[in-house]
């Protein structure tokens, strides 16, 4: 039986809650944790090496992203983009038969940074997304989307 690997993006600070509420569906679910195998950042030990290399690595290496995409856009690194812009444009252009699902944090977008802005209008206009607006919400979203994923394949 394949297991299929998730890389999970967000802003870390602004969203730690709602990255480890994923972790947290994932594992405490015993359906979908005999299916998937999910990467957090922050779950990694202390070692060596790059953690841009680490965590692109990982994310090479995944079936499918999730990325949370709150009010904070993040800080942009030499290209100009967020860490979470900058992954998914990565994940989007390796492999279309991957699978991405983008999750929006709350239902008005007005009070979201402008980069932030932009990013989502680029999403909107070639990815299905679903809105959150609470941990269990966002837990549903992501039990569902698995869910349908499984099915699918």
């Amino acid at each position: 039986m394949k297991r299929y690997k998730i890389f999970v993006s967000g802003n870390q600070k602004e969203l730690k809650k709602e990255r480890f509420a994923v972790k947290e569906i994932i594992n405490n679910n015993s359906t979908l944790r005999s299916f998937f195998d999910i990467f957090l950042f922050e779950d990694l030990p202390a070692k060596g090496k790059s953690p841009v290399s680490t965590y692109l690595k990982q994310m090479d290496n995944s079936d499918i992203y999730i990325g949370i995409i709150g009010n904070e856009y993040g800080a942009k690194g030499n290209d100009g983009f967020s860490a979470t812009e900058r992954e998914f444009r990565r994940f989007a252009n390796q492999n279309s038969q991957r699978e991405i699902l983008i999750l929006i944090k709350d239902k008005n977008d007005s009070n979201k940074e402008k980069d932030t802005r932009r990013f989502i209008e680029d999403i909107k206009n070639s990815y299905i997304y679903k809105r959150f607006l609470s941990i269990d919400d966002l837990k549903a979203q992501v039990l569902n989307s698995l869910i349908s994923y499984y099915l699918n394949k």
